[in-house]
Parts: structure tokens; C-alpha cells; sequence
């Protein structure tokens, strides 16, 4: 309609006369029925008009999807390295890498929507800057069951406490597998596994108590267990990604003489099987044979001995007349009165706290119903180590000694 009207007010231009629109209106929706004369000029800028309108629409258009477009394409997340296969109970890493196409933000953020089987172990891990606009971060998962499905993590731009850009992380499909082995496995997998230290005491008249120091990367350390310990646990437990470590005991029957477990070694692809020796040092030998210290066949020898060979330092001394045979001989006798001392009794308050270790987070097995009497064996630091009535070894806090 627009066109016929253009091309009869031209002719009226042309031949000078005035022509009435609305001879040639039809629709009356775009074009007034009103009379008039329109010049060569008006109708220039009309459609001057016209396309100048047109232009800012395609313009404000292509500037909202531009706009929309680089609110999408402003993250870009892609994994580095994606393990092939994960066994249930592993906890594996996963490196991220993110390139920022804005500088609209002054402050990075995760946030992971929990899913089925799956747990994110270090939320609180902040992004590193690699080098300009590209952030990496290794995540720790675990995988608790091998029909988990891969958590929902978004990657958050925030400008003035305000939400700018956000990009979910791409799904991940997970091959998760199930290991199956024998009463040896611990249930640990591992890159590596070590034993730093391996410290063995008397527990009661029938028991040992055998403590293990146990050091592993990227092992599910918190589920050790070996089903076949009836009684023992993990004492202390130390989490340094990916580093872990962890104090593991055992109560066994004084006969056990080593203790055996597995782990999986995922750079091995294999069980690796672990052999502890179990063996009393010279001290619990000595401070605990048959639970006093003055009862022991062996500290019957060991006095004997420090009583004759003071009794032949003092014989040579008198002889040669050495100010050193003296100094020797004066070292014997102390310590052979120490060994003939008996233990040191000490008075407990009711429900004090015995521990199976000296130290904060160590497990409680025993809680004094009553005040009792034990006897004192060792300090250290702030701790006690005494034998209970019933036999058992442990240790108290020294502000539940009763002071006389």
C-alpha cells in the first residue's frame, strides 16, 4: 500500500496537480484519509524516516543478541585431565580450566549441586590465575557407589557482591567400578601407601595394643577397616590434599605376632599387600612385663645386673682410687633403686577420660565410674600413662590426678 501511495504523489509532483489519498486508501490502517499536499521533500524525508527507524530496530536487534551471546560465551570450561575408570571409594582428581572473556567480575566462586553417589571433597579451594583470563582448579571427588552420577558445578563471576556470569561445567560421564577381594582388604585406594611407624604396648594381661601411623596420597583413608580386627578404629586423623594421615589401632591377643592388610594402588592397577610385625620395645618389655614393672623376669635380671656391677665399680675404685669408677658406681645404684621402687600409686576422679594415646583427638575406651586408684608408669606432655585396677594401660590427663 505504502508503494502506490509513493507512486501517485510522485505523479502529482510531476504534472503539478493534487491528488487525493484517499481515492487510493484502502485499508486505512497506515496511510490518513485526511486531504493534503505532500512536496518531493516531505515525501525524501518520510522515507528518510522510514529507514532511519528500520536501522535502529535491526540495530537494538543485533545488539541484544550480541549481548546474549556473550553472556553464554564469556566462560569457556574444559577438563584437563579426566581419569578413565574410578573405583568406588577412590577419591580422584579432576583439573579444570576456565578462560574468563570479561573483566566485569572482582571476586570467583564454585557452587556444586550435590548428586547421587558423588561428593566434592574441597569447595573451599580457591581458583589459581594461570596467566591472563585463564584460572585452573584440581578438584577432589569421591565416589561412594558405582552408579553415581557427576555433580552439578557451576563456575560464578561476582562484581560488588553482585552474581554477573555463571557456566555449568560440562557433564562428565564416570565409569566407576566395583573392587572385589578378601578379608585383607582395607578398603583403601591409593596412588601410594606407607607404615612410618609402628608402635607396639601391653594392653591388658592379654592384649596387645598395636598403633599404626599410616600415610597415603589420594586414598580414602577415613575407610580403613580390617573386618577381621575385632577391636580397633582409627585414633587421629590428618587431611592435606592430597596428602592424608592417620593413627590406625589394634587391639589383638598377646600371641598375634604381625598384622596383615591390602590396599589397591591405582598407578599399579593391583592389591598391594602390607605386613606389620608386631614387637614389644625394650621399654613396654620393661615398664609393663606382666603389668608391674617390679613383677618382670626381666626386670629381675636387669636389677640384678646393676646391683653387681655397681658392687665391682666400688671394688676397682677402691683399689685405683679414679674419681671415674666412682661416677659409674654412683649411676648404677640410682638406677638400681629405681628399679626396685615400686610403681608410683596416683588417685584418678570420677569419669576421667582414658585414652588410648597421648594426644587430643585420641580415642576414649574407658571412663573411671568412680575414683580410683592406679599406678603411674610414664608422662608426657600434658598425659599420663597409667595401669586401672582392671589391668588395662592408657592414658589420663594430668587434671584428673587427684593431688594429695
Amino acid at each position: 500500500m505504502r508503494f502506490y501511495a509513493i507512486f501517485f504523489l510522485y505523479l502529482s509532483l510531476a504534472f503539478g496537480q493534487t491528488i487525493n489519498v484517499s481515492d487510493i486508501n484502502h485499508s486505512n490502517a497506515l496511510i490518513p484519509s485526511t486531504e493534503q499536499n505532500i512536496s518531493f521533500e516531505s515525501l525524501f524525508n518520510f522515507s528518510k524516516d522510514t529507514n532511519q527507524t528500520d536501522e535502529n530496530y535491526t540495530n537494538q536487534e543485533d545488539n541484544n543478541l550480541t549481548q546474549k551471546v556473550e553472556k553464554k560465551q564469556n566462560i569457556f570450561i574444559s577438563y584437563k585431565k579426566v581419569p578413565t575408570k574410578i573405583f568406588v571409594g577412590q577419591q580422584f582428581a579432576l583439573k579444570v580450566k576456565t578462560v574468563v572473556a570479561t573483566q566485569n567480575f572482582d571476586l570467583i566462586k564454585d557452587r556444586v549441586v550435590p548428586q547421587k553417589g558423588i561428593v566434592v571433597l574441597n569447595t573451599d579451594q580457591n581458583w589459581t590465575e594461570q596467566s591472563e583470563s585463564i584460572y585452573e582448579k584440581t578438584f577432589y571427588l569421591r565416589a561412594s557407589e558405582s552408579n553415581a552420577t557427576f555433580p552439578q558445578i557451576y563456575f560464578e563471576l561476582y562484581k560488588d557482591g553482585n552474581l554477573t556470569s555463571s557456566q555449568k561445567f560440562p557433564n562428565l560421564p564416570l565409569n566407576i567400578i566395583k573392587l572385589h577381594s578378601d578379608k585383607y582388604f582395607s578398603n583403601i585406594i591409593a596412588t601410594w601407601l606407607d607404615i612410618p611407624k609402628v608402635k607396639t604396648t601391653r594392653f591388658d594381661d592379654q592384649n596387645l595394643m598395636v598403633v599404626l601411623e599410616i600415610m597415603a596420597k589420594n586414598a580414602n583413608l577415613k575407610d580403613f577397616n580390617l573386618s577381621y580386627i575385632k577391636r580397633g578404629g582409627i585414633d587421629s586423623f590428618v587431611d592435606n590434599f592430597p596428602i592424608s594421615r592417620m593413627y590406625y589401632y589394634a587391639i589383638v591377643p598377646n600371641r598375634t605376632n604381625k598384622l596383615v592388610f591390602k590396599y589397591f594402588n591405582i598407578k599399579q592397577n593391583r592389591f598391594i599387600k602390607k605386613t606389620v610385625n608386631i614387637v614389644l620395645s625394650d621399654e613396654d618389655i620393661s615398664t609393663q612385663s606382666d603389668l608391674n614393672p617390679q613383677d618382670g623376669s626381666f626386670n629381675l635380671y636387669k636389677n640384678i645386673f646393676y646391683g653387681a656391677a655397681a658392687i665391682i665399680l666400688f671394688l676397682i675404685f677402691l683399689k685405683r682410687r679414679k674419681i671415674v669408677y666412682l661416677l659409674f658406681f654412683i649411676i648404677l645404684i640410682v638406677l638400681f633403686f629405681l628399679g626396685i621402687t615400686p610403681l608410683r600409686s596416683i588417685k584418678i576422679v570420677k569419669d576421667a577420660k582414658v585414652y588410648i594415646l597421648p594426644t587430643r583427638n585420641s580415642t576414649i575406651f574407658y571412663i573411671t565410674p568412680k575414683i580410683l586408684e592406679a599406678k603411674k608408669l610414664n608422662t608426657r606432655e600434658n598425659y599420663i600413662k597409667i595401669i586401672l585396677p582392671n589391668g588395662k594401660i592408657g592414658w589420663i590427663k594430668e587434671k584428673n590426678v587427684i593431688k594429695n
